[in-house]
């Protein structure tokens, strides 16, 4: 059966700042869990039910979230997670957030997911460069990496990784690889010795 985090991906995928707020709260555990109120179950009818109602053997696919329900359940708790859910809730349908409110209470780990959230809901790792040859000329484009890459892997993804450690560590170094980019503005070299500067 699909998982509750894949089903509310699935959901949102396409749309990059819905994306965005959903990895925001499944990273921050609180919102994202079975027979949660503010879950929707889409079947592959399209008909609209809450997940944890038995529905006749379809499987679940898509799940939704009601961003009112989420954000009048997120009043009793912590102020950390309900910065994340408003925060969140903005990208996911654009409700208005107090910035000036939400971003100092947030610790240094939470802040930095709120960050690669902002840069994944602008699309930044599917932004371009320009390749120039050692003359200067542009020589092509080539896609840039995340401006604010997702700071670490989500717990399905680290068990992955710790199950590959010992039989496979060259794989292991490749994945973990896959969650590091040059810092902002950095240029990016290529494999021919060309240079990749971001728009």
């Amino acid at each position: 059966m699909t998982s509750i985090e894949e089903a509310t991906r699935a959901w949102a995928k396409g749309i990059y700042p819905i994306e965005a707020g959903v990895e925001l709260l499944i990273r921050h555990g609180k919102a994202i869990h079975e027979n949660a109120p503010w879950l929707i179950d889409l079947r592959d009818d399209r008909a609209l039910e809450v997940v944890g109602v038995q529905h006749h053997a379809e499987e679940r696919t898509h799940v939704a979230i009601d961003v009112d329900r989420l954000l009048e359940h997120a009043g009793a708790w912590s102020g950390s997670e309900r910065r994340i859910a408003r925060i969140a809730a903005s990208l996911i349908d654009g409700t208005p957030v107090d910035l000036n409110d939400a971003l100092p209470g947030l610790d240094r780990t939470t802040l930095t997911d709120v960050l690669a959230a902002i840069a994944h809901a602008n699309g930044s790792h599917e932004h371009s460069g320009v390749l120039y040859n050692e003359a200067g000329a542009p020589a092509g484009f080539e896609q840039l990496p995340s401006l604010y890459p997702w700071s670490r892997p989500l717990h399905d993804e680290a068990a992955q990784l710790s199950d590959i450690t010992i039989n496979n560590p060259d794989e292991l170094r490749t994945r973990l690889a896959s969650h590091l980019a040059p810092s902002p503005g950095a240029e990016t070299p290529s494999s021919d010795g060309n240079r990749s500067i971001g728009k």
